[in-house]
């Protein structure tokens, strides 16, 4: 289990490293990282109405590579990289099924968009001198582990009094989890961190 003080510490390295949905830097303060931002799909998501509604409440349905307040970071990488997989797999199955060209289309545009916020990302990080480049990492792969050890976990919320499990969770399971449920909260409740609002928050 990563304890907070470690999430905060991740955090504060890892917020000057946010981009935008071009891989165009768009460095955030630890605060507005955590309290103005909510998890979505391979990273963070600024929209206010979905930032309210926790996650949950996408106006384009997730299309995260194509939106201007799609945030990811560097913790997100692999997370994104995997997943540039399934467009690729689905942009060739598309081809074999003769399907109409606005099919293949977007698919690529999809790819090409996840792809230039990796390749921008990681080409800053060659930048960067390689004690500073190793706290990355090691920010990174705290912040993975929790979001992971919450998506473990399972959390309380369901309708029922039932803990919500992992396949709710769509920032740390992937993109085939089912759109009916909102990206898992965190334990800590925003109450806690300066008056926010109550909303639960993914940790990033």
């Amino acid at each position: 289990m990563v304890s907070l003080q470690r999430k905060r510490e991740a955090v504060s390295k890892l917020s000057a490293h946010v981009v935008d949905h071009q891989g165009l830097p768009r460095p955030a303060t630890p605060v507005l990282y955590e309290l103005r931002s909510v998890a979505v799909p391979y990273g963070g998501c600024t929209e206010p109405s979905n930032v309210k509604a926790g996650g949950s409440s996408c106006p384009i349905r997730f299309q995260c590579a194509g939106c201007g307040f799609y945030r990811p970071d560097p913790s997100y990488l692999s997370a994104i990289e995997q997943h540039t997989n399934e467009p690729r797999a689905d942009r060739k199955t598309a081809q074999a099924m003769d399907a109409a060209e606005f099919v293949i289309t977007a698919l690529t545009a999809q790819i090409t968009a996840f792809e230039q916020v990796t390749d921008r990302m990681r080409r800053s990080l060659a930048l960067l001198p390689a004690a500073e480049r190793a706290e990355i990492e090691e920010a990174s792969a705290v912040l993975r582990r929790a979001r992971a050890g919450v998506c473990r976990r399972g959390l309380p919320g369901a309708a029922d009094g039932s803990s919500v499990q992992p396949n709710a969770c769509r920032a740390c399971c992937g993109p085939r989890v089912p759109r009916t449920r909102a990206p898992h909260a965190r334990w800590v409740h925003l109450l806690s961190h300066r008056g926010g609002s109550g909303v639960l928050r993914c940790p990033r």
